[in-house]
């Protein structure tokens, strides 16, 4: 532990950053122990959506920024559950900006077990799915027939049922068809 917490390597949080000092530490730990690495899942999601946590639930600070951390390293759907539980029982219950905020990570965890890493809006008319799993995106293909077109080796559009939706309706209807 001296050596871990001792000058000798903790030298290297001021270079790294404490959080990635903290990521690779913890990773490190899961390889000696054989274990696999921790997944952070992210997906680029660029929607017409507000959210976020008003600084007047959350007041900016320590406390903010702890949701935020325990936010972006969340990886299964349970964590998230727990966390806005969590969150709740902390601060009450969440303004709509942050309610949106739960749902585009819910949406971020459920394009990520699919393949997905980027979301996006084309024409107000299509959702773009850009991917990385081919074999996962057929098989979305496949659940959702033809309302999914595959046009290239790396986009998928789904056409969305309503001209320019928008807002929590978005990322509702997506979350149904991610589900």
């Amino acid at each position: 532990a001296g050596n871990i917490l001792g000058t000798e390597q903790s030298g290297h949080i001021s270079s790294v950053g404490y959080e990635l000092y903290c990521h690779l530490l913890e990773n490190a730990v899961r390889q000696q122990k054989e274990l696999p690495p921790k997944e952070s899942p992210h997906v680029n999601i660029d929607l017409p959506v507000t959210a976020f946590l008003p600084g007047s639930y959350i007041p900016p600070g320590r406390h903010k920024i702890d949701v935020y951390r325990k936010l972006s390293s969340v990886a299964t759907l349970g964590e998230l559950e727990d966390v806005a539980n969590e969150i709740r029982d902390r601060f009450g219950p969440p303004p709509e900006e942050a309610i949106q905020f739960l749902s585009l990570k819910e949406l971020e965890l459920l394009a990520y077990g699919w393949g997905i890493d980027n979301i996006r809006l084309e024409e107000d008319r299509f959702a773009v799915f850009a991917y990385l799993n081919a074999q996962r995106i057929h098989d979305l293909a496949g659940k959702l027939g033809r309302s999914l077109r595959i046009v290239d080796r790396r986009n998928s559009y789904l056409l969305l049922p309503e001209s320019a939706m928008k807002g929590p309706k978005l990322v509702d209807h997506l979350k149904s068809v991610l589900r």
